[in-house]
């Protein structure tokens, strides 16, 4: 039998089924460890609440003590979260017998197979092999990246959709019994989702020409060429011979390591305003739901705008819709930190979505700065500075939350006023960034979709 490339028709079921699995696994997923946050933080609490408050345990009923939201728990709360963060973890099962912190040895298991960032590479990866360009003799890389762009910015949406849905149902679900409940149908969700996974077709080499020598520009990153000393080697020589680099992997960074400030909004707000972790989370879906807007109108209404109005290269005009979204996130984390009443928080949750989609023009951003085949390690290098920022930034804001209870209610905002300092100092790597001319197609698009 004679291998075939495929057909239009082909493609495109090939297309509609791998986006239609990846986002139900997406949907399923995100939605089961959404619903799960709430009840695992009221759960951590209660178990704070009773061994601190030991010689009161007869008599107290972790929740309903205002002793329990005290900076005594709240720090401990804070520095549990904070080291989840950085190992994956799960509640312990035998509360009253183990350590609380022993579910930072849970994240060990993610040893095998790499945990969500795997996944998440896993399934862009799917979404490009499908989304292949029609005619590589006259299509480029950067049009197969445009296309690809717009599938996963769906992907995402997707994402944010199941964030949104699972606050409302994990809150009434809490208010029905206990926080075990949501809990344990997480759980269930969560292992249901993975049939889904056995579902998805092979995708390598799907769209790839049956020639024994094609001279592919794109590679797969499952393609082993080298040892990891040589592969390093290549990493190290990029960045040094591309200046543009150190800024780069420092917006990464410390973009990243911000991020993780938002995993302790749940616990900031209720705290500071006195709320049930149900309502902390149903308040947050204002964020969410904004963010959902912003990713899907006003980032690529804003890209299109500045290529309409804007003057110089596209890649310019990149560079400022990333200064423009990272300081929305300064001024964002800001008002973060000093709202004073829940209705300024709520207005300072939707601002702060304003510049929810920064990872996305700063990916455009930095992807036009480099050669298309230079585009396979930009990414690799941008992905480890990702993972670097992940580790220290749980332990770091937990670190800065318990400053915060010490000092007291004042300073309870000081996390966000750390990640707004943070973001302020991207906003300087940006521009330390020079752009100089490539030679590329005068048609260059940005990746950012802009027909809106």
């Amino acid at each position: 039998m004679t291998d075939r490339r495929p057909t239009a028709m082909d493609k495109a079921k090939k297309q509609w089924e791998v986006m239609a699995l990846n986002a139900l696994l997406i949907f399923f997923m995100n939605f089961a460890i959404f619903l799960s946050v709430p009840p695992q933080i009221k759960i951590f609490e209660d178990i704070i609440c009773r061994k601190i408050h030991l010689d009161n345990a007869l008599n107290l009923h972790p929740g309903d003590d205002d002793s329990c939201r005290g900076a005594l728990v709240q720090t401990e709360l804070a520095r549990i979260n904070g080291w989840k963060t950085t190992f994956e973890a799960l509640p312990s099962i035998w509360s009253d017998v183990l350590p609380l912190r022993l579910v930072w040895l849970s994240g060990l298991l993610r040893s095998i197979g790499g945990g969500e960032p795997v996944i998440d590479s896993i399934m862009a990866v799917m979404v490009m092999d499908v989304f292949e360009e029609r005619d590589r003799d006259t299509v480029t890389l950067l049009t197969l990246l445009i296309l690809s762009a717009v599938a996963l910015l769906r992907l995402h949406s997707v994402f944010i959709v199941a964030k949104i849905l699972a606050a409302p149902t994990s809150a009434a679900v809490v208010a029905l019994g206990s926080p075990w409940t949501p809990f344990m149908l997480s759980l269930v969700i969560l292992s249901a989702a993975q049939v889904l996974s056995f579902l998805l077709p092979e995708t390598l080499g799907y769209a790839e020409p049956q020639e024994p020598d094609d001279n592919r520009t794109r590679r797969s990153i499952t393609e082993k060429k080298g040892n990891l000393i040589q592969k390093f080697a290549l990493s190290a020589k990029f960045v040094v011979q591309n200046p543009n680099m150190v800024p780069i992997i420092i917006v990464n960074l410390v973009a990243s390591i911000t991020k993780s400030s938002s995993n302790f909004l749940l616990q900031y707000s209720s705290t500071r305003y006195g709320w049930s972790y149900s309502l902390s989370s149903l308040v947050l879906m204002i964020r969410e739901a904004s963010s959902l807007i912003t990713y899907l109108v006003l980032t690529p209404a804003a890209s299109a705008a500045i290529r309409r109005i804007g003057r110089g290269s596209v890649t310019a005009q990149d560079k400022r819709l990333c200064q423009a979204g990272g300081l929305l996130n300064v001024f964002g984390y800001f008002s973060i930190a000093t709202a004073a009443t829940p209705v300024l928080f709520m207005l300072a949750l939707a601002f702060l979505s304003l510049g929810s989609g920064f990872d996305t023009v700063v990916t455009s951003f930095a992807t036009s700065l480099v050669q298309p085949h230079q585009i396979v390690s930009l990414h690799l290098v941008a992905a480890t500075a990702k993972s670097i920022g992940g580790l220290v930034g749980g332990p770091l804001f937990a670190r800065l939350m318990q400053v915060g209870f010490e000092l007291g209610s004042g300073w309870l905002g000081m996390p966000y006023i750390a990640a707004g300092l943070f973001f302020f100092a991207v906003l300087l790597a940006l521009s330390s960034i020079r752009i100089q001319s490539r030679n590329l197609d005068e048609t260059e698009q940005p990746l950012l979709p802009t027909d809106v």
